[in-house]
């Protein structure tokens, strides 16, 4: 298995966790050694350009036991930690627009400082500290017009985009659509959930893993 470049990345270990370290970084494994980490190519001994160890991208993982297994074989993980699963475009009736982001990361986050804006940098939401996702959790930001806790002051156009940034500014991660892509009453997600492409989802599914776009579509046909 070959490891390949993602954007954003988070390299994670057994007892390592390297956040955004760029082209090169250090952390510390349990022992208290400090360790050089090079986003680059985290499968290679830098020494003699020979791979060390198999790596797991986002489409490797699928599950929590998935992250689970390659810690278990001291296997490093290379996926986004943050990212944007799903988004209401337009929603029906007078329901406002909203964007659900999911965790990959293992851990707790306190996405606290992490921004969400359209394709307008004028327009930016930024989460409230204490704004906790839980690992392989989900959560949902409401376009203007909701009255939920988390709720932005400006909605999605037919053709724009949802952008991801942590509190640095660095943008994580980015959902981009063009007019008909996701027509009222249907949302546009990753599927498979989590790390798969964006595409047209017929039963918006917020707060819980996308449906297959085909299951989506049966369900909408059977409908009396």
């Amino acid at each position: 298995m070959r490891w390949q470049r993602l954007g954003r990345m988070v390299v994670v270990m057994t007892g390592v966790v390297c956040l955004g370290c760029g082209e090169s970084g250090s952390t510390s494994e349990p022992g208290g050694d400090s360790v050089d980490v090079d986003a680059g190519n985290p499968g290679e001994d830098a020494s003699n350009g020979e791979d060390t160890a198999d790596v797991f991208t986002a489409e490797d993982i699928t599950s929590p036991q998935d992250v689970l297994d390659a810690a278990a074989e001291d296997v490093p993980i290379v996926w986004p930690n943050i990212v944007i699963n799903e988004v209401m475009v337009k929603a029906d009736g007078n329901y406002p627009d909203w964007v659900e982001l999911t965790s990959l990361h293992g851990e707790t986050v306190d996405m606290g400082g992490w921004g969400i804006r359209d394709e307008l940098n004028a327009h930016e939401y930024t989460l409230p500290e204490g704004t906790m996702l839980e690992a392989f959790s989900y959560k949902v930001i409401w376009g203007k017009g909701g009255d939920q806790e988390l709720t932005m002051d400006f909605g999605f156009k037919v053709d724009a985009k949802a952008r991801l940034f942590t509190p640095d500014g660095t943008q994580a991660d980015e959902a981009d659509w063009n007019e008909g892509d996701a027509p009222a009453g249907t949302t546009w997600g990753r599927f498979p959930d989590g790390h798969g492409d964006f595409q047209m989802l017929t039963e918006p599914t917020l707060g819980k893993a996308n449906k297959p776009p085909e299951e989506s579509a049966e369900t909408e046909e059977e409908a009396p």
